[in-house]
């Protein structure tokens, strides 16, 4: 004999969970759909070269997210030429840390040094007034520039295949004072 058991006062029963969820999911998805025409990753998207002469640009990518009352954004793109051995990859990174009180304010000088061997480098210098880390492998030819703009904006740029000049060389393709304006 099947016996069925009336929930309790204050106990959740399978249907009202069901319930809630679906509440849930669609509050949400009309709070996404909102979000989604104001997401300030799609702004960072907009900063990234569309084209870059004898590099095939892969598709943005981006994401905004929240907690706590801030908001994070980030946009990336990845760029490629060739294949096997001889191939070249640049991607470059956005962050929006508007409210990350951890990044550097435009006034904080970077602190500088310097590593060179044989096997890489790695130094940190202050490029076009904002504080920036620049490493680089001379075995893989990996290299990477990380550079604070404006108070707010995290850019980091990765290259693999390439000589370190090329990282400043990427640098020079984005509108570094557009960013540094909309950083106050």
């Amino acid at each position: 004999m099947l016996s069925v058991r009336k929930p309790r006062l204050g106990r959740s029963t399978p249907s009202a969970v069901v319930i809630a969820f679906v509440v849930l999911v669609t509050a949400g998805g009309a709070a996404q759909a909102k979000s989604a025409a104001e997401a300030p990753h799609l702004k960072l998207m907009h900063i990234l070269p569309a084209k870059v002469s004898t590099f095939v640009a892969d598709k943005p990518q981006g994401s905004s997210s929240q907690v706590m009352g801030q908001t994070m954004a980030e946009a990336s793109r990845t760029y490629h030429r060739g294949t096997g051995k001889t191939a070249e990859q640049v991607t470059i990174k956005i962050t929006d840390g508007a409210s990350n009180e951890f990044f550097p304010k435009d006034n904080d000088p970077a602190a500088e040094f310097g590593n060179d061997d044989p096997e890489g480098s790695s130094r940190s210098f202050t490029l076009d007034g904002c504080p920036a880390l620049e490493t680089y492998d001379k075995d893989t030819k990996a290299g990477s520039l990380l550079v604070f703009v404006g108070g707010r904006y995290l850019v980091e740029i990765e290259t693999k295949g390439l000589a370190r000049k090329s990282l400043l060389q990427w640098w020079k393709k984005l509108p570094v004072k557009q960013l540094a304006k909309s950083g106050h």
